[in-house]
């Protein structure tokens, strides 16, 4: 005897599908905007990343946070924490969606 489709399956891969569409883009927005933003902070010499990565702070001031320049750089510092977070969260939401889908 053939098995028919679930068709409870049918309804949920459809908008899961939609949904990770979605979480990627707004993902990917997020990761633009900060990207271009921590490029403006390091042409005007504000960016955290870029001064960590370049060896311009100690690894005491990466640490810590107790750093010259003002709030840009510490600004440009929590923006860096709140991309990192945002994005272990959507891809963490992403990657359960994909296995609810494939059950």
């Amino acid at each position: 005897m053939a098995t028919q489709p679930d068709p409870t399956r049918a309804r949920v891969s459809g908008p899961v599908d939609e949904a990770i569409a979605t979480e990627r883009r707004r993902w990917l927005a997020h990761l633009a905007l900060y990207l271009v933003a921590q490029v403006v902070l390091a042409l005007l010499g504000h960016s955290w990343p870029y001064a960590a990565l370049t060896g311009q702070l100690t690894w005491e001031e990466i640490v810590t946070g107790n750093m010259g320049g003002g709030w840009p750089l510490q600004a440009s510092r929590i923006w860096t924490f709140v991309i990192v977070a945002d994005t272990i969260w959507s891809w963490a939401r992403i990657a359960r969606w994909s296995a609810r889908a494939r059950r």
